[in-house]
């Protein structure tokens, strides 16, 4: 019994500092999934963690919402904004219930950001306690110091939370807007060949409804298709579709996106993509288009991913009409860069594509 060691009790910084992770394991962000507790008097107020408000998709649902900054030294780089930062959160979840703040301290896994810090200040905390250092907290530690809140740090390393310079700012996002039937896919095949990353914005949908075990019709993509823009607004399928924008970007790949819809869609992509975004709208007469659709299925006999389906007349008429009334989809076709117009022959057809690919790679 003389040499057994003595247990030694994790000081009360350590204690509530191991919550974290526990508190982490909620985030749904893998940008960096941490987690926040605030404790007074040796009790716990409140935790919170990185994530979307309630009611808002979050990034292991959505993807991220990446934004490019342009730092002080003239380095770009990219910040998911989709979420809120756990220090904020455990925050907001105090004022939620009338829980006050005024002289706790709060635990978190790095220095926090300077947005997260002026809300601690706001809130009356005291005393921040953090894991490690955060490569971008001078204006933080600053801002602590004016405001005479005890900062400790209890390993003086570095965390870089990975936001790394953007690479890819010379990728192109193509995106093909048109209706049923204008020849968007065999625009999307030449850009394929060409190496292009390729995805449709619609295949979501008819990945559900086969999920689902449906026939894919008009009559059980619509009721999925409106499901998505309920949760996610009207922006809903670029949303959705950015994670994988994204992942070819990541790759050092150009990206071809077949099948823009919306106005509220373009908005959302011009927003997060600027100048690498170019839109490429494909016109042909609805009659032209409708006779296209009727047996198009029988031109394309191995499609398992029903890129070339048939309409009836009447079924692409009414998907015509729904798609200009409902999504504003004349929108994207008017802000297009390049507009082609598949009246003729595929021959035709080919040398507008050619004219195309020769400007945007000028």
């Amino acid at each position: 019994m003389e040499n057994q060691t003595s247990y030694v009790r994790p000081s009360w910084d350590e204690y509530f500092l191991q919550m974290l992770p526990v508190v982490a394991s909620r985030a749904t962000c893998d940008r960096g999934r941490s987690g926040c507790v605030i404790v007074r008097e040796k009790r716990i107020i409140c935790t919170g963690y990185v994530g979307a408000p309630p009611g808002q998709a979050h990034c292991d649902e959505a993807g991220h919402l990446i934004w490019k900054t342009i730092d002080e030294n003239g380095v770009e780089t990219e910040h998911c904004v989709r979420t809120i930062h756990a220090e904020a959160n455990a925050i907001y979840q105090a004022a939620r219930f009338g829980l006050p703040l005024k002289d706790a301290t709060l635990y978190c896994h790095m220095e926090p950001c300077y947005n997260c810090a002026m809300a601690i200040i706001s809130a009356g905390i005291k005393r921040v306690v953090c894991d490690k250092r955060y490569h971008k907290a001078e204006r933080t530690r600053k801002y602590f110091n004016d405001a005479g809140i005890e900062l400790v740090v209890l390993h003086n390393e570095i965390e870089d939370y990975g936001q790394k310079p953007s690479n890819n700012s010379q990728l192109k996002t193509v995106f093909l807007v048109g209706m049923c039937g204008a020849g968007k896919s065999e625009i999307a095949d030449f850009f394929i060949k060409h190496g292009y990353g390729y995805f449709r914005f619609g295949q979501i949908t008819l990945d559900e409804v086969k999920r689902r075990g449906l026939e894919p019709n008009e009559a059980n993509e619509k009721p999925i298709r409106e499901g998505f823009r309920k949760k996610y607004g009207m922006a809903a399928f670029a949303i959705l579709n950015m994670p994988r924008i994204d992942q070819f970007l990541n790759e050092g790949k150009n990206v071809l996106g077949d099948g823009l819809y919306s106005w509220s869609e373009y908005k959302v992509l011009k927003e997060k993509y600027g100048d690498q975004m170019i839109v490429i709208a494909v016109y042909a007469a609805p009659k032209t288009r409708y006779e296209r659709l009727v047996n198009r299925a029988e031109k394309y006999k191995d499609d398992p991913n029903l890129k070339y389906r048939s309409f009836s007349s009447a079924e692409a008429k009414a998907r015509d009409y729904a798609e200009l009334e409902n999504i504003e989809k004349g929108g994207p076709i008017a802000m297009a860069d390049y507009t082609i117009v598949n009246d003729g022959d595929m021959e035709n057809l080919k040398k507008q594509i050619e004219e195309v690919w020769e400007k945007i790679n000028q």
